[in-house]
């Protein structure tokens, strides 16, 4: 079996562990779910969970998409701008007021 692509040492522990895992971008999350699997099926493991390794963006994601299922009220009004329009604004995530709000 090939060598994985990223070395699981230092993540071993908190993989086994269930912790999760935040990444700068997809594809180091990638190689990480990849290399776990290599890892698992070395181990001689037939099914195992994937672990959880999120880019912290997809992250972020996913924590404002739960406080506006929730109606937190700090989100009250607002919503994320898209990907494609972050290039106008040097690469930052900007909050801004959805139509209605304040």
């Amino acid at each position: 079996m090939l060598k994985p692509l990223f070395d699981l040492d230092p993540l071993r522990e908190p993989l086994t562990a269930g912790t999760a895992i935040l990444t700068p971008n997809r594809r180091l999350a990638r190689q990480i779910v990849s290399a776990w699997g290599q890892h698992c099926t070395e181990q001689g493991q037939r099914v195992w969970r994937q672990p959880p390794v999120q880019a912290l963006d997809d992250w972020l994601d996913e924590r404002w998409r739960e406080l506006q299922d929730r109606a937190h009220p700090d989100c009250a009004g607002y919503r994320l701008v898209t990907a494609e329009a972050e290039d106008f604004v040097d690469g930052e995530p900007v909050f801004v007021a959805a139509e209605g709000g304040d």
